[in-house]
């Protein structure tokens, strides 16, 4: 089901910003105001809602009300944050595809700054800087990119993206990326239903191995809130062990990937098989 004011049909938007969402009323209005104060307006929100049990639904409805940009999708049954995510996705009808958590917050002048990248490299995808900060206030507020080599912009590559995957690479994760993707790129692709942790790096990292040119900004205009209900730092057992399938699959169907990137591949499984035994 689909509410709001979607457009005049034919209508396409510069950018289609993906809000995967579960029980983030708390934060779903700030970060729905962040995206609708963009400098660039010529845009969409589509807030794939996972059944959440909260006032999520009621928030993105009254957002809806006062501005035609915002569309509702609602589904009968929490499927976690990959399939949600795949629904905004098939909805979408930008030629750009940004992806904003709802319990997140952009710089108003995020969208600009990032078309003006993508057309100067001319890229298919361009992602910031993140600025991590704790809602309570518990920890320092610290940026994701560090290191001199990442203070000047540059192409993330499928191997460097990996190694940033691998616990004391001294490599930024570059998992937690935000990026604006150009709709033509992804095509069909979408993300793997049977994660719930990951799943985003492996879509990232898949689009990558296909060729997809990538450019990194070291400006920090996203805002990544951690608070205790995020699901992004909570491993198990089971989603560990998906993430070990997850990659196996990644591997069966990109064969011939080159040494140094099946060498990193290899590095990141025995991690993850060490926090499986662990």
């Amino acid at each position: 089901m689909t509410t709001g004011r979607a457009g005049h049909a034919g209508d396409k938007p510069a950018i289609s910003v993906v809000m995967a969402n579960y029980n983030g009323a708390p934060y779903l209005p700030q970060a729905l105001e962040s995206v609708l104060s963009q400098t660039l307006g010529d845009l969409e929100v589509i807030v794939s809602d996972d059944a959440s049990t909260d006032d999520s639904v009621a928030v993105v409805r009254a957002f809806g009300q006062r501005d035609r940009r915002v569309r509702l999708i609602e589904a009968r049954e929490n499927a976690g944050p990959a399939r949600a995510r795949n629904r905004a996705l098939d909805a979408a009808r930008g030629e750009w595809i940004a992806i904003v958590d709802s319990d997140d917050i952009v710089h108003p002048e995020r969208f600009e700054r990032l078309l003006a990248a993508a057309g100067h490299y001319q890229a298919e995808a361009v992602a910031d800087d993140l600025l991590h900060f704790a809602s309570d206030g518990s920890m320092p507020a610290s940026l994701l990119l560090h290191g001199e080599a990442f203070t000047r912009p540059f192409r993330l590559t499928a191997e460097l993206f990996v190694r940033g995957d691998i616990q004391g690479s001294h490599v930024p994760n570059f998992g937690y990326l935000k990026p604006m993707i150009r709709e033509a790129a992804i095509g069909g692709l979408r993300y793997d239903e049977t994660l719930r942790i990951g799943e985003d790096y492996d879509f990232l990292l898949r689009l990558l191995l296909g060729g997809l040119s990538l450019h990194v900004v070291p400006e920090p205009t996203y805002l990544y809130r951690r608070h205790g209900r995020s699901i992004s730092h909570r491993l198990s057992v089971e989603t560990v062990a998906d993430m070990i399938d997850g990659q196996k699959r990644l591997q069966a169907d990109h064969a011939g990937l080159g040494a140094p990137l099946e060498q990193a591949l290899a590095v990141r499984m025995a991690g993850l098989r060490r926090s499986l035994a662990y």
